[in-house]
């Protein structure tokens, strides 16, 4: 009977119960039993990383002098964990790849730049490898292992390029006095550049990058970047009166879209309430927002629509969500042109008036005097 059913189940079931559970202790022996392997970590980070990502999952290792060991049966999930690690640029890395950017671009051989590095307290090796120590101790770090611009190689390579820069700057003054005058426009953007690097140079002004993944470069510099810019505008026949007209232009073009955006997104707005006026007379809608007679009123404002054509009124509005879109664009182009405009003239402005690189140079000791002050406040006299 169905009694007996049952218990045949059930002792199939309990069977099958404990074959798994017997498979289940083979597996566990079977990994008690695998054998231990070792882990190596040349980045203390990484095995920290690894090791607690292990106590999370409960699995077992144990520390060895450079990493741990674990259980073989543990390999692929230790092989993911590792993957899933990532660096952090460590501090004192990225600040000596800041102080390399820098004190190269106001050196002009490789053992100068090792001389000012060994100035900011910093030790320097120079065996088979190019090695230094920085100046809160710590390890050794190799040159090259900063990342490929950093090697021996890549620098004295930098410091060439930063040569050949100066040279041709030097070079297309000397072009453009022969060709314009000593006190053209021109004359004056390409001397306010060589002012700039020598400024630099003397160690009175900050790395501004351009690019910030990248080395600092005289082709890496904001400011060069925009007295370069300049530069090329004034090639182009520029003066200082047509970049203010420019800048004018700019200005009442901006203003200009503006009032378009405005007005595409009234006329979208009109659409909509006409779309709920037409459905309250055409599909008996209720609404909450217009009364019959004002969906009547508006009606007699649009004389050609009619219970046939009225739902053309999406039409319509599908056509004003594209103006909106297009003037939104547009807006934001002028915005754009607008602060080139700016930029550029308020550049052209302090170079015409001598003040440029003064400027800078200003506001940098400004900053390095508050950094020294407390609470940054100057004192008085």
């Amino acid at each position: 009977g169905s009694g007996e059913d049952m218990a045949v189940e059930n002792v199939r079931l309990l069977k099958s119960k404990l074959q798994q559970s017997e498979y289940g202790k083979k597996t566990l022996e079977r990994q008690k039993q695998s054998p231990y392997k070792a882990f190596y970590y040349s980045v203390p980070d990484k095995q920290a990383f690894v090791q607690a990502k292990l106590d999370e999952l409960s699995i077992p290792y144990r520390e060895t002098e450079n990493g741990f060991e674990a259980q073989e049966c543990y390999v692929e999930i230790i092989r993911k964990l590792e993957k899933e690690f990532k660096a952090p640029r460590s501090a004192a890395r990225e600040k000596l790849r800041g102080d390399i950017d820098r004190l190269l671009m106001q050196s002009k051989t490789l053992e100068e730049l090792l001389e000012k590095l060994k100035k900011e307290k910093y030790t320097v090796k120079q065996g088979k490898y190019l090695a230094v120590k920085p100046p809160q101790g710590g390890q050794f770090i190799r040159l090259k292992t900063l990342g490929e611009q950093y090697s021996e190689y890549a620098l004295r390579n930098r410091l060439n390029a930063k040569k050949k820069y100066e040279q041709s700057l030097e070079q297309q003054i000397k072009s453009a006095i022969q060709r314009k005058s000593k006190d053209s426009f021109e004359v004056i953007v390409l001397r306010t550049m060589q002012f700039y690097t020598i400024a630099y140079s003397n160690g009175a002004l900050p790395v501004k990058k351009r690019e910030q993944q990248k080395p600092f470069s005289w082709t890496n510099d904001a400011e060069l970047d925009k007295l370069t810019a300049l530069n090329q505008k004034v090639n182009s026949g520029a003066t200082l009166e047509s970049m203010k007209r420019d800048f004018e232009n700019a200005e009442s073009t901006l203003a200009e879209k503006e009032k378009l955006l405005e007005k595409s997104k009234s006329d979208l707005k009109t659409f909509y309430e006409l779309k709920e006026k037409l459905e309250i007379l055409f599909e008996g809608k209720q609404s909450n927002v217009f009364t019959r007679e004002q969906a009547e009123q508006a009606l007699q404002q649009y004389q050609s629509i009619n219970k046939n054509n009225y739902r053309n009124v999406e039409i319509l509005i599908n056509n004003e969500i594209e103006n909106v879109k297009k003037a939104e664009s547009e807006l934001d182009a002028a915005r754009k042109q607008m602060k080139e405009a700016s930029d550029i003239l308020s550049v052209a402005e302090k170079v015409t008036g001598g003040i440029y690189v003064q400027s800078l140079v200003g506001e940098e000791r400004e900053r390095r005097e508050a950094n020294y002050l407390p609470n940054g406040i100057k004192p008085v006299g």
